[in-house]
């Protein structure tokens, strides 16, 4: 939340940079068993799975908001 901290807004901008860097973070942790379809950097997935780590991202964006 370093961003909104400095002033810019957590906007769909946001949402696709913490959502590429989320999958990095579970494929690194789950790379081994994950299935094929998601062993791809966040780019190159479909957007159903795109929208996975997008909807956890808004997700933690609510929670954020409601907690200040």
């Amino acid at each position: 939340m370093k961003r909104y901290r400095k002033g810019k807004p957590l906007d769909e901008s946001f949402v696709e940079e913490a959502s590429s860097k989320l999958h990095d973070a579970w494929l690194e942790r789950n790379g081994e068993w994950a299935p094929e379809e998601q062993k791809k950097p966040y780019e190159e997935l479909p957007e159903d799975e795109k929208e996975k780590d997008r909807a956890q991202v808004r997700k933690a964006i609510e929670i954020y908001n409601q907690a200040k």
